[in-house]
């Protein structure tokens, strides 16, 4: 779904995804007469988007959106007034949220919770498809019909299907990553979603809830090559600008994990807008290394406006109480 920021102060979701309308919430859809109201809005916003300095309304949307990145605009960074610090001006829970993402982890102030269970990670190769260039980041997504690919442990009750992963980084080696640790920043930072799929009927509807949604955080730190890498990077070609897609089969994503699966855990929201507050974050304390060279070619994708994609990152947003808390 693309809109832009600038022009657009709405969010909508079709098939009873929600439509957000500062400063009131409804639904739109569900079938019948709801399905009728999406379908005018559709044609009335596009009608709009001819108007639209920015315009990033390719095609009709007539279906809930499939993945995670579709709840995302890709007029995020790409465009002149846009960015984190604007976002509010579209999305108010940018600054009233009470779980934002991400945060800087001081971890003097973290708490070790022994009741924290090691996180498991059981990715089937199998269930990879494509590669994107989304307008924001790179993404490879997955097969999410069966448990193919799971998270389970940690904080989390059940077992959580991979949807997708995507990066976050910087226009140089010193930042990049979306979260902090004391402070310091890595040069780029993995993200793999997964949604609980025991509770909810799809992505869709697990991104709405508050236990929706589980992300681990992986942090890239600046180092040997990593030969881990290179099927991705090698697969960049295909997909220099926003939106291309290409086939990106038989792809292990544990090989982008380190060895050690420590990790500090928070209640925090998605990182762009719509920035909904359904994630349950597990950020791992031990980064993979990357080299500058890697970096380089993360930085040869181009946004929307064909501009280099880097700092396509969100700044730390305060904790308002909140406890990191942690497995070591």
């Amino acid at each position: 779904m693309h809109f832009c920021l600038q022009n657009w102060k709405k969010l909508f979701f079709v098939n009873r995804i929600p439509f957000f309308s500062p400063p009131l919430f409804l639904w739109v859809g569900g079938g019948g007469k709801g399905k009728k109201n999406a379908l005018f809005l559709i044609i009335f916003l596009e009608d709009r988007a001819k108007s639209c300095k920015n315009n990033f309304f390719k095609k009709r949307i007539v279906d809930r959106p499939k993945s995670v990145s579709e709840f995302q605009s890709v007029c995020l960074w790409s465009v002149p007034g846009a960015g984190p610090s604007s976002w509010h001006q579209s999305f108010p829970v940018a600054k009233d949220g009470s779980r934002q993402s991400p945060v800087d982890i001081r971890n003097e102030e973290t708490e070790r919770d022994p009741t924290l269970q090691p996180l498991v990670l059981k990715y089937d190769p199998r269930s990879s498809k494509t590669i994107a260039n989304n307008g924001h980041s790179i993404q490879v997504d997955f097969d999410d019909t069966t448990d193919q690919s799971v998270l389970k442990g940690g904080p989390v009750t059940g077992s959580y299907r991979l949807r997708q992963f995507h990066f976050h980084w910087g226009s140089c080696d010193g930042r990049g990553s979306e979260h902090l640790v004391d402070g310091a920043s890595f040069a780029a930072e993995l993200h793999l979603v997964h949604w609980n799929s025991e509770k909810y009927a799809d992505v869709a509807n697990a991104a709405i809830e508050p236990d929706g949604l589980a992300v681990v955080g992986v942090f890239l730190k600046i180092g040997a090559a990593n030969p881990a890498l290179q099927k991705l990077l090698d697969a960049f070609d295909s997909v220099q600008k926003e939106n291309t897609k290409a086939d990106f089969k038989n792809f292990d994503p544990s090989t982008l994990l380190p060895p050690c699966l420590d990790f500090w855990t928070y209640l925090g929201s998605l990182t762009t807008p719509p920035l909904l507050e359904s994630v349950i974050w597990h950020v791992l304390k031990e980064p993979i290394t990357v080299s500058s060279g890697q970096m380089e070619q993360f930085r040869s994708l181009k946004f929307t406006a064909n501009k280099p994609m880097q700092d396509n990152f969100r700044p730390p947003q305060p904790l308002k109480g909140r406890k990191v808390r942690r497995n070591f």
